[in-house]
């Protein structure tokens, strides 16, 4: 929570409607990859 905090913050402050958060956890391998 304490790595999510200042930027939710921002968010509020700045008045940000939208975020969009991007992730390639290993996903469509044919085994787990991990953070790829």
């Amino acid at each position: 929570m304490d790595f999510v905090r200042p930027g939710c913050e921002a968010f509020r402050t700045y008045g940000v409607k939208q975020v969009v958060g991007i992730s390639a956890l290993g996903r469509g391998w044919a085994k787990d990859a991990g953070h790829v």
